[in-house]
């Protein structure tokens, strides 16, 4: 689909979201309500948890593989054009003023009233569309791969979607504590550009896996549906219904709290760099102060200045590094936050029926103040986000190594055969409900990104014209200079507006990604395993 055709079924599909988020929300309330009567047994509530506990952790690893996989392979083509942009941006406008003589007027015109280093700039800008297209494109398929490459290799092993005993448990943590760290070391590794080479190279290979896969998915679901006719036993109609509706939730709430944490930071790491030019200006204004203050000083007023401006970048650039960790980390403190969200509360994962639900009245849920509205309500979600930065970042240091040993310890533990039955059925809902979400979000949400790809190129241009326009309407150095600043900032405003509308524009891809999955997986019978059953 087209980006525009992208944006048309965005808009179209608005409705159908909101009634189908509404009727949510209120199923959400509604459970709510229901704990607090309904009782259940301390055992029944532990062997949920640790089943959405189970879960919430393999959906994060296909995120993680996902995520990591794709920036390796932006970050690869983004190093490698630079090869090819470097010399355009150098050697390009020598070339051509070289036989400038042969291009038309219109070019020459153009050309004579650019400096060379903006002349350069423009060159090396159009040079480097060739690879923002191949990046856009590999993009949007490595992210899909790179959940597969999880389902393949980290999450093959069965064993990863079993509900152990208390006595596996502690052989499976005996064995992870005695792991050597080699074992998770490379797990640990941050990718760089040979990682990403490495990965760009042998993406032909994957990405035709991963196809065979999809192949072999679609062909499943149609022989499940051709047990539709079948009569089957209310108990594993049941069984299915529940671990659907827990796989589909989980996933819905894992990926809405990834997406809603990129737009929160984007919201921060905004705030904090424009909101830093006014501590960074008054600590430039009190150091040209105290400056001015100091005696002998040679050309004071010039040296008053260097010092002031030095001040502000400090102040700015300080301002800047603290915001990074929230950017670069995002999604994943996103995912990390949902499991504690998810895990904390016990209407996520308990099971409970539709029809218990039907004697709860609705309840009108519009109303009530947004607490992130407002100054209060933005400096509140700004510290929140630290706050959470810094006990993700606590997770990594103490615990993330504990984990991913005991992940690995999971492949020397024996299941019984209906633990191994129970849990080859529930890898195959997961990874069928994630293949399906999948399509759609590539569909939609990529689509929106790749807008994004192509068009800030074109605001990074826009201040190269201002020299042109100033030229054309004979304007004085003093009004030229005016123009001149006036698309730096026209640019600037440009790339932040557009990546405003693309933030808001994926969340929404993405929540109507999760709408159309969770529509066509709506049959609980796709999610029964007949293979046990003798049905007729």
């Amino acid at each position: 689909m087209s980006i525009i055709g992208t944006l048309r079924e965005l808009s179209s599909s608005g409705k159908n979201y909101k009634a189908w988020e509404d009727n949510n929300k209120q199923n959400e309330y509604k459970r709510k309500e229901l704990l607090k009567t309904k009782q259940f047994s301390p055992e029944s509530i532990e062997s949920a948890r640790r089943k959405a506990e189970m879960l919430v952790d393999n959906i994060s690893i296909m995120d993680q593989r996902s995520e990591t996989f794709s920036q390796d392979i932006e970050a690869a083509i983004q190093v490698s054009s630079l090869f090819a942009i470097l010399p355009t941006l150098t050697l390009g406008p020598l070339a051509l003023m070289k036989h400038i003589n042969k291009c038309p007027k219109v070019v020459q015109k153009v050309v004579s009233s650019l400096p060379v280093p903006i002349l350069g700039t423009l060159m090396g800008t159009l040079s480097s569309l060739p690879f923002v297209s191949l990046e856009l494109i590999l993009q949007k398929k490595a992210s899909r791969v790179g959940r597969y490459m999880a389902q393949r290799d980290d999450l093959k092993n069965p064993a990863n979607f079993a509900v152990l005993s208390e006595v596996q448990k502690v052989r499976v943590n005996n064995i992870a504590q005695n792991m050597s760290d080699d074992k998770v070391n490379e797990k640990l590794k941050r990718g760089n550009f040979i990682d990403g080479l490495k990965n760009l190279f042998r993406f032909p290979a994957n990405y035709g896996a991963y196809k065979k896969h999809l192949k072999e998915s679609e062909r499943e679901e149609n022989e499940l549906k051709k047990n539709f006719v079948k009569l089957v036993p209310n108990e594993a109609l049941c069984k299915a219904q529940r671990d659907k509706k827990l796989i589909m939730n989980l996933a819905n709430k894992i990926d809405m709290k990834s997406q809603e944490y990129s737009e929160n930071v984007e919201f921060a790491t905004n705030t904090i760099l424009i909101g830093g030019f006014i501590p960074s200006g008054m600590a430039g204004a009190l150091m040209f102060g105290v400056s001015r203050l100091i005696p002998g000083l040679k050309q004071k007023f010039l040296t008053s200045m260097s010092l002031s401006v030095l001040t502000s970048l400090v102040v700015e650039f300080g301002l800047l590094l603290s915001s990074l960790g929230l950017i670069k980390n995002a999604a994943q403190l996103g995912r990390f936050v949902a499991k504690k969200e998810i895990l904390n509360n016990p209407e996520n994962y308990l099971e409970i029926r539709d029809e218990e639900l039907k004697n709860i009245p609705d309840k009108n849920l519009n109303g009530g103040n947004d607490n992130k509205k407002g100054v209060k309500g933005k400096i509140k979600l700004i510290k929140t986000l630290f706050k959470d930065y810094f006990e993700y970042k606590k997770y990594n240091k103490e615990q993330l190594k504990k984990d991913l040993k005991y992940k690995e310890a999971l492949n020397q533990i024996k299941l019984t055969p209906e633990q191994e039955k129970e849990a080859k059925q529930l890898q195959k809902n997961t990874f069928r409900v994630f293949d399906k979400t999948d399509s759609y979000s590539e569909e939609f949400a990529e689509d929106v990104e790749s807008l994004q790809g192509y068009s800030t190129p074109l605001f990074t241009l826009a201040p190269l014209f201002t020299p042109i326009a100033a030229a054309k309407f004979k304007a004085s150095p003093k009004v030229a200079k005016v123009v001149d600043f006036s698309g730096f900032i026209a640019s600037l405003l440009g790339i932040f507006g557009l990546d405003a509308f693309i933030t808001k524009k994926q969340i929404q891809a993405t929540k109507i990604a999760h709408m159309k999955a969770d529509k066509e997986l709506n049959d609980p019978r796709l999610f029964v395993d007949y293979s046990s059953l003798n049905v007729n």
